[in-house]
């Protein structure tokens, strides 16, 4: 899986350069000496391999540098400034990745989420991307066909955040001898701090830093830019497919409309509830609709028996 904005160059380099500078092939010849007979002219050369073209002829008289390598690079070339990689690294970098889904450029390119539906914007739901599977305390995973994985917590839960001024990573990457661990955040909102974990282990390969610098990601982007966590070996058999997940939310609604009515004795019109609703609560009341919507513990057959432990449906 390659994302569509990697490309591939053919480049020059000077195998005697203390410095590495590469030149497109693409490149007229003119630009640089190296590709002309005007190589003999480098001090670089002249130095190292005076010698050399002193006693051997066709070395001094090539049409070209005879230190003149050639090599295959790949670039983004959705970047403003082009970096070249050595063609077998690409593979391990996010280019070469499910990963690419969650690059910035990729997603300004595509001037949307990877996962952003025509719902998304609409205040008479809550956007349930198909290709993802969710939890029953409201965060989804997104699995790429090379087994990468990125969690995040799910439309819901943020517009119940509202505007989020701060992230902690509780769980960060390490090597493979910390074995799976669960990955948890801390997303500080209306003063408030509050504690989200993903309810499957994982091998924790990367956290997205860029939420300590623009926690707002999590909440404009949620499925895109706000991811949280990223990596393999999830056991996903318990989580919910899209399909259920759109019955299991469109409930939640309703019952968080009702937890609403009851404890401000306000009559709620059944839409959606305003962005940040867990800062303008009372703080016990904040903490009750945490615990029972949001929290680890949150159990996907305390709310809907209709519902299996599997996110299945009961007979």
């Amino acid at each position: 899986m390659l994302c569509p904005f990697l490309s591939e160059s053919q480049v020059r380099s000077c195998r005697l350069s203390s410095v590495r500078k590469l030149i497109p092939q693409a490149a007229p010849a003119a630009a640089e000496r190296c590709s002309t007979t005007q190589y003999t002219d480098c001090a670089t050369f002249r130095e190292q391999q005076y010698a050399a073209a002193e006693h051997n002829p066709e070395c001094r008289d090539a049409a070209t540098c005879p230190y003149l390598q050639a090599s295959l690079m790949q670039f983004c070339s959705a970047s403003p400034v082009t970096r070249f990689v050595p063609w077998n690294e690409a593979s391990v970098s996010k280019c070469g990745s499910g990963a690419f889904h969650y690059c910035d450029l990729y997603l300004d390119m595509t001037e949307a989420s990877s996962h952003r539906t025509a719902a998304q914007d609409a205040d008479e739901c809550v956007n349930v991307p198909p290709a993802l599977q969710y939890s029953a305390n409201h965060m989804w995973l997104d699995r790429s066909a090379d087994g990468l994985c990125h969690i995040g917590i799910d439309a819901l839960f943020s517009r119940l955040l509202g505007a989020v001024e701060r992230v902690d990573f509780m769980t960060l990457p390490g090597s493979s001898s910390l074995g799976k661990r669960t990955p948890s955040a801390v997303l500080r909102s209306g003063g408030g701090d509050w504690q989200v974990a993903f309810p499957c282990e994982m091998n924790i390969s990367a956290c997205n830093l860029m939420l300590r610098s623009d926690p707002s990601r999590i909440t404009t982007d949620p499925y895109g830019r706000g991811w949280l966590f990223a990596g393999t070996g999830v056991n996903s058999s318990e989580l919910m497919s899209a399909e259920q997940a759109a019955a299991w939310m469109q409930n939640d609604t309703r019952r968080l409309n009702e937890f609403v009515q009851q404890r401000s004795g306000c009559c709620a019109d059944g839409g959606m509830i305003e962005p940040g609703l867990l800062a303008v609560l009372r703080r016990e009341d904040a903490l009750v609709l945490f615990n029972d919507y949001l929290s680890p513990a949150a159990k996907l057959t305390r709310r809907h028996p209709h519902l299996s432990a599997d996110g299945g449906n009961r007979e």
